[in-house]
């Protein structure tokens, strides 16, 4: 079974029955007989596991970074009664500028340092042209509120 295993994740199938794909009882003479397989060695299949990425949890390891930065940006939008997401999207269009999300939280004196808007632009994954989700930004500070209340 291990073996079927194996090859399925080479993307090569073997029939059911692995006694035929052996090709039954071997004389003493002839040695191994591979009827054309190649061997697959556990160490190199366990590199390639491992090079495996997982966008969730990539996300999760993101979040749990940004964590402390996001509560810190929540404990101070709340003392000021600010809303973030009403001073850089006030139509909703759905779309944020980070630049602009940096410079209001300057202006604002929201208590960020560098380091910090490096770990919210992680988080927040913005586009080429600097533009992130409102919606991401949204989920992050409801994270945080969360995280706190717990």
């Amino acid at each position: 079974e291990m073996e079927r295993l194996c090859e399925q994740l080479r993307g090569v199938n073997l029939p059911r029955d692995a006694s035929r794909a052996r090709g039954g009882p071997r004389g003493a003479q002839q040695g191994p007989q591979r009827h054309g397989r190649s061997e697959l060695r556990i160490d190199h299949l366990l590199s390639r596991l491992q090079d495996i990425r997982v966008p969730e949890e990539d996300e999760a390891a993101k979040r749990l970074e940004v964590r402390p930065v996001a509560e810190v940006l929540l404990s101070k939008l709340q003392r000021r009664n600010l809303s973030l997401l009403k001073i850089l999207d006030p139509d909703m269009h759905g779309k944020m500028s980070f630049a602009a999300l940096k410079a209001a939280c300057q202006r604002y004196d929201l208590g960020l340092q560098e380091e910090d808007f490096h770990r919210l632009s992680a988080a927040l994954a913005p586009d080429s042209r600097q533009l992130f989700g409102a919606e991401k930004l949204r989920r992050l500070l409801q994270l945080a509120g969360q995280e706190a209340k717990a």
